[in-house]
């Protein structure tokens, strides 16, 4: 957004329209002073949530219309809302407007949909939709081509959706279970991102409809086509979405680890360190890397344990450490021990001549001890920093008890 249109935007109530690049409608709020309001999005230190923050990064326009007061921006603001319908006044709103499509496990299962999942349950979810309407009416069209069973219980005889031609009455054996479940598949395969098979094939329909003069059948399947690509644009923008969201979170978290431990910048190469092993036997240290918040697994690597021999995983690790060193691998901006004082201890002063910031992560209370430092110190349980060093440092574990027992079964 260029600074100078909103420095131009006029202290007056009114209505604001946020466009994309490409001049799509993302976003429409009200304000009592629309110059104030709308400049609050852009400015630094802004306690938006994670949602729009992705927002703002689309945002390429904005236009305003001037009411007499914030009663008639009120009314504005939802006439423009039921006009446009922006993805983002859907988006913001609680999680009772995001929709799941659910298929539980069971011998013959339906496919409804919930507000709110139950990820315990055995059951498949597609989603989240934010928009309601095209999904239902996707399932509406479903519901006619696949005939699969709606209701909460299955009955002891047929109900009228089977006279209807909308269910094949499984309830009462009208339909083997294998069959039953190919449909299912067909749904599954649908939801699952293979629209467009579906589509050329609604599209074919249409046009055979229409060369054999069903105009009224073509006209199904030109709907069904509509409500189908509908949904594929629900679906990919929800991913794109959650992609951003996601890398909003990983960056937040990088940037509280980088005040926590303060470190001089924010670290995009971080080297996270474990050792493995059984009574000292087939000892193996783990190398793995995340860079920019993400593992690089290209970038692991694995050490077997060649110079010390017993129960000593601190001198273990500070064999480790000494032989990576020596590689001219990538300089990380940290590194990060599994354990205590003691592993931290035996390398800081390796990783400081290599000008290289070390900490130790120490699992029972997810401790952070750092150099020339007597406490520990702790990351807000619930703040995305403790995540990823607990996401991170698990990784490490896992890296090296996997090479650990592969030497291990190699030696049995």
């Amino acid at each position: 957004m260029e600074n100078k249109k909103l420095q131009n935007l006029p202290n007056t109530a009114g209505a604001y329209t946020f466009y994309d690049k490409k001049g799509r409608v993302l976003y429409i709020g009200k304000a009592v002073n629309l110059r104030s309001r709308v400049r609050s999005y852009f400015q630094k230190g802004s306690d938006l949530s994670v949602m729009k923050q992705v927002m703002v990064r689309l945002i390429a326009d904005v236009k305003v219309q001037n009411t007499k007061n914030e009663a008639r921006a009120l009314i504005l603001e939802r006439m423009l809302i039921k006009k446009y319908k922006p993805p983002y006044n859907i988006m913001l709103k609680d999680d009772k407007n995001y929709l799941y499509l659910k298929i539980k496990e069971e011998d013959f299962p339906k496919v409804e949909f919930v507000r709110r999942p139950n990820f315990r349950q055995k059951a498949r979810y597609f989603g989240p939709f934010p928009w309601s309407r095209p999904v239902k009416q996707v399932y509406r069209y479903f519901h006619k081509i696949f005939p699969l069973r709606s209701c909460s219980a299955m009955p002891k005889k047929p109900c009228l959706e089977y006279h209807m031609g909308r269910c094949l009455a499984p309830c009462v054996d009208g339909i083997p279970k294998e069959e039953y479940q190919k449909i299912i598949n067909e749904v599954i395969d649908f939801f699952e991102g293979n629209e467009d098979k579906f589509i050329v094939a609604a599209e074919a329909k249409m046009k055979k409809a229409s060369e054999q003069k069903n105009f009224e059948k073509a006209a199904y399947y030109r709907d069904q086509m509509r409500a189908m690509n509908k949904l594929k644009e629900i679906r990919l923008t929800s991913l794109q979405i959650q992609k951003r969201s996601e890398q909003e979170k990983i960056r937040k978290a990088l940037v509280q680890i980088k005040l926590k431990l303060k470190l001089n910048k924010l670290p995009q190469r971080i080297e996270i360190y474990d050792i493995s092993n059984i009574q000292g036997t087939f000892a193996v240290g783990s190398m793995v890397v995340f860079t920019n918040g993400q593992a690089d697994k290209q970038e692991y690597r694995k050490f077997k344990i060649k110079t010390v021999s017993g129960i000593n995983d601190v001198a273990m690790m500070k064999e480790v450490i000494m032989r990576r060193v020596k590689n001219k691998w990538p300089k990380p901006d940290l590194a990060i021990m599994d354990g205590g004082k003691g592993q931290l201890n035996a390398v800081k002063d390796i990783w400081e001549e290599y000008k290289v910031p070390v900490v130790a992560l120490a699992k029972r209370e997810e401790e952070i001890y750092m150099p020339n430092i007597k406490n520990p110190r702790k990351l807000t349980e619930d703040s995305e920093g403790y995540y990823l060093m607990q996401r991170m440092r698990d990784e490490a574990h896992r890296f090296a008890i996997a090479y650990h027992r592969k030497l291990r079964l190699k030696g049995i």
